[in-house]
């Protein structure tokens, strides 16, 4: 399998189910994410930047493709994307992070960002699995 599509349609999944989530159960999201804020967790947080950062790196470093159609490169930006906010966890400060991250914790981005993700994981599916072709 062409390591483009098989990109396409993990990245696709994802979207389809973090978005349905997002929508569905944005209160326990918000409910985890200030939890983890409030305790500041910071070894999880590290543990999160590290495993970002090294799925951005395997994205970024095997998959680094501008051209072959809209699926292809919007692969490689959310390789691109992915890379950045791992580099976030260890670059920013602990106090910006944490002011970020609480600043984005809200209903109104949940439910904006989930109909975004489930949009582009239906795009990225639909052309993943050959629907489109």
């Amino acid at each position: 399998m062409d390591l483009s599509i098989f990109l396409v349609q993990i990245i696709g999944i994802y979207f389809l189910v973090v978005g349905i989530s997002a929508l569905v159960k944005t209160k326990e999201w918000q409910h985890v994410v200030k939890h983890l804020m409030e305790h500041e967790h910071i070894a999880i947080a590290y543990l999160a930047g590290i495993l970002t950062l090294i799925m951005g790196l395997i994205v970024v470093l095997s998959h680094n493709v501008w051209t072959g159609g809209a699926p292809t490169i919007i692969a490689t930006v959310v390789g691109w994307l992915i890379l950045l906010k791992g580099a976030t966890y260890f670059l920013l400060p602990h106090n910006i992070w944490i002011s970020w991250v609480r600043e984005m914790n809200n209903m109104k981005l949940y439910k904006i960002f989930g109909i975004i993700y489930i949009i582009l994981g239906a795009y990225m599916i639909y052309n993943g699995f050959g629907f489109g072709a």
